[in-house]
């Protein structure tokens, strides 16, 4: 990623971490259910395999299922994304799961002989070297955007206390970040928050920023309170749980990166 940037970084044309992740989430799907679907047409017959509603759904659903993993091990972050010979274990620990699943589904609805064991092993092994290989020819794209500034995350903080201040000089420090802070909120008053830390300004309070969120383009939300404070968290929380960003709790009280 590239280094921690200010909301006055001249524009650079942007793309969207979670768009990212998401078109590669509907790509490998897609790529398992063709793999699936092609292997069965040519190992029962296309008119069978295509016509035999178990077969699609089973492939249908063994394809959500291991993207659905992959995204529990955390396999669609930019990290992960570019960096998929380090993912391989994941990977195939993912599609395991998801074939063991499919053979406990059909051993517990006795349909065993309506499925074939050969098809079973060769989408095994096809959709394992399908995911390899998408995300060994996705990361050399994802790492060049990376590069290229492209692929920052814009973020807003809440809390301009002693903990953002905190929180903005970790950014800094870390050049490996691909974080962008727009500014921060807060609800307290103008005699305890100042108007903002460094270059970043404050931008309001919490409602504001649920409004904020909705009008710009925000990828993600940290919280930046003690987390003595869990009364007021748990309130602001709430508050902001509506809103499609990513949102983090800072743990640098707790010395945690």
């Amino acid at each position: 990623g590239g280094k921690a940037s200010r909301s006055g970084t001249a524009a650079v044309h942007r793309i969207s971490p979670m768009t990212v992740a998401a078109t590669h989430r509907l790509a490998e799907a897609g790529v398992l259910a063709l793999t699936g679907l092609g292997i069965a047409s040519a190992w029962v017959g296309l008119e069978d395999a295509y016509s035999d509603r178990r077969y699609i759904a089973a492939v249908l659903l063994t394809a959500l299922v291991a993207v659905a993993t992959m995204q529990r091990l955390d396999m669609y972050s930019l990290a992960a994304l570019t960096a998929p010979i380090r993912q391989a274990p994941r990977a195939l620990l993912a599609w395991t799961v998801a074939l063991a699943m499919l053979v406990t589904a059909v051993f517990l609805l006795k349909a065993g002989l309506e499925f074939s064991r050969g098809w079973l092993l060769l989408w095994y092994a096809a959709g394992l070297t399908a995911i390899l290989a998408l995300r060994a020819a996705a990361a050399p794209t994802v790492r060049e955007w990376a590069r290229a500034g492209r692929l920052s995350r814009r973020a807003v903080v809440y809390g301009a206390g002693a903990e953002g201040a905190a929180l903005i000089s970790q950014i800094g420090a870390d050049r490996g970040n691909d974080v962008q802070i727009l500014g921060f909120f807060d609800d307290r008053g103008p005699d305890r928050v100042a108007t903002g830390l460094g270059d970043y300004p404050l931008l309001g309070t919490a409602s504001d920023l649920v409004e904020y969120c909705r009008r710009t383009n925000v990828d993600m939300l940290i919280v930046s309170l003690p987390v003595t404070a869990e009364t007021r968290l748990l309130q602001i929380l709430k508050k902001l749980w509506v809103l499609p960003v990513d949102i983090r709790l800072a743990a640098h009280t707790n010395k945690l990166r």
